[in-house]
């Protein structure tokens, strides 16, 4: 899952800081998505440094971050990202997260759009206050299959409602 997929509408951008930066603890701004740990699997999305989300990335656990290539590049142009750690400044996110790996670049609006520097985070791994945010509510789906789309989309509609009977 995604709250601001690639090609899609949604766009969300966060502050951040870079801890032991020695510039001051300068303020950026990136693209900011909330994601699922199998999100850059589904959407095969190379780690090109460090590694993927994993399962065991939960709540409680380390708070982990991957980033986009063209940001890692920006922040750490001699390379080795993975280890460094950054806070957000959003909704009660206090506690830096650490990177642990870089992703290859994604155009994120259209194939014409030039190349978004991208904090990715897990969803689990976010406080209740940023995750009742309007940006954080609105989630999509994305699946990989080889499953027939009408045996799939029965099998997804029918996970939906367990999660959660409301939805339509």
């Amino acid at each position: 899952t995604n709250s601001a997929p690639p090609m899609g509408t949604l766009r969300q951008n966060t502050d951040f800081t870079v801890s032991g930066e020695v510039s001051g603890n300068a303020t950026r701004s990136a693209s900011f998505s909330n994601v699922s740990a199998g999100y850059l699997k589904t959407l095969q999305l190379p780690i090109i440094e460090g590694r993927p989300f994993r399962e065991n990335d939960l709540p409680g656990a380390e708070l982990v971050t991957v980033i986009s290539a063209s940001l890692a590049k920006e922040l750490f142009p001699l390379g080795n990202a993975v280890g460094h750690r950054i806070t957000l400044n959003r909704n009660g996110l206090l506690d830096p997260f650490t990177i642990v790996g870089v992703a290859k670049d994604v155009k994120e609006a259209d194939l014409n759009d030039s190349l978004r520097r991208m904090i990715y985070v897990l969803s689990c791994q976010l406080p209740e206050a940023e995750q009742a945010s309007s940006s954080a509510r609105t989630i999509v789906l994305f699946v990989r299959s080889n499953v027939p789309t009408p045996a799939l989309a029965a099998a997804i509609r029918k996970l939906c409602e367990e999660m959660d009977k409301d939805q339509p």
